[in-house]
């Protein structure tokens, strides 16, 4: 193989997290995701095998190491095409160097045991528990990797851009309310498909206000309530008399008791409403 043609543990593994990230974004499908899981999985073991290969090259082979290594290592070769250890025995290797990892590298077995599950059988998966998992834990395995065994920000291993996605997509499942409405919906929709909880902030209608049906983006509950108050703009004149009040309707928020989506944020409501929100929010009282 010629040198130019050699991807090294670290290339492999900035290659196939960017790839990765193409299938994953939130309110991706089940195949998408899958996809994206099996990549992301495989470019986290190319960087712990990665950490491992620069303390000492032996450390990702068999333990029984074959002459022909030493030779090879002697001449300055690198490992080309050459065997080694699983990603269970790495990550294990790993902790045993770091032991500050071990917290992290619970999670990480678990997506191993499901990527190799994927790769060799069929049948039931729990595809939402291992997105969610796909999603958070790969990002903070490698975040927690750069600084405690390379020194170094994540971005300055990944680039900034592939870091910037990676980790913005990791708040975006730790935290769903920092994504966009449109991001949103497309996420709990498939959270409600796959029969999760929507992690949405709990909010009551209050007692005062109007309310007003509206068909929930993500069940479909044609009961989901915009509750709405009027705001009152009063302008008074110097002598300290009244010159005129104005009355307009406020979305205070969105809220559906069936699947439990619910917004508080009144741009939001009305990017929801988009052309309906004249005939929604300015009804008659």
């Amino acid at each position: 193989m010629d040198q130019e043609d050699h991807l090294e543990f670290l290339d492999f593994t900035k290659g196939l997290y960017e790839k990765a990230l193409q299938f994953l974004q939130p309110g991706s499908d089940d195949f998408s995701i899958l996809s994206g899981a099996i990549l992301l999985t495989i470019g986290l073991e190319k960087l712990v095998k990665y950490v491992l290969y620069t303390k000492h090259p032996f450390m990702v082979l068999f333990s029984k190491i074959d002459f022909k290594y030493v030779c090879m290592l002697e001449r300055g070769e690198p490992f080309n095409n050459e065997k080694t250890i699983s990603f269970e025995e790495a990550l294990k290797r790993l902790v045993e160097l770091y032991p500050n990892l071990k917290k992290e590298s619970q999670d990480i077995n678990y997506i191993i045991e499901k990527r190799n599950y994927l790769m060799h059988n069929f049948g039931y998966i729990k595809i939402i528990e291992l997105e969610k998992k796909i999603q958070t834990k790969i990002a903070d395995m490698s975040e927690a990797i750069c600084k405690e065994c390379l020194n170094k920000k994540p971005e300055d291993i990944f680039t900034e851009r592939v870091w910037e996605k990676m980790s913005n997509i990791r708040d975006a499942y730790k935290k769903a309310d920092i994504l966009n409405i449109e991001e949103r919906i497309k996420l709990f929709k498939r959270y409600w498909e796959k029969r999760e909880t929507l992690p949405c902030e709990k909010a009551e209608i209050p007692e005062k206000a109007s309310t007003v049906f509206f068909q929930c983006p993500i069940c479909g509950n044609e009961e989901a309530n915009i509750a709405i108050e009027l705001d009152y703009d009063v302008d008074v004149h110097r002598d300290g008399t009244i010159m005129g009040v104005w009355e307009y309707p406020f979305p205070l928020l969105f809220k559906c008791d069936n699947c439990i989506f619910t917004i508080t944020d009144p741009d939001e409501i009305e990017l929801l409403l988009g052309d309906k929100y004249d005939e929604v929010i300015f009804y008659e009282n």
